[in-house]
């Protein structure tokens, strides 16, 4: 089965601040939605080739390396 990335889904202990840190890094993301705000269980990006970066709130907190996954659309499906 073909893929593509959809998007990519980060913990995070406050999204809208992790939203907020990468929208000033990479210049070429917007935010998906202008009404996010503090305290949002998820915020995110959409970048210029349509992918998102969705930052999700987790009840637990960091003990290891950042968790992350990606999401994958099928390209040869209908």
């Amino acid at each position: 089965m073909a893929s593509q990335t959809s998007n990519f889904c980060i913990d995070a202990a406050d999204p809208y601040a992790q939203t907020m840190w990468w929208k000033d890094v990479l210049e070429d993301f917007r935010l998906t939605d202008e009404d996010q705000n503090p305290g949002d269980e998820e915020c995110g990006l959409e970048g210029p080739n349509g992918r998102y970066l969705l930052f999700l709130k987790v009840p637990e907190g960091k003990t290891v390396k950042n968790r992350m996954h990606m999401c994958l659309r099928p390209t040869d499906r209908r």
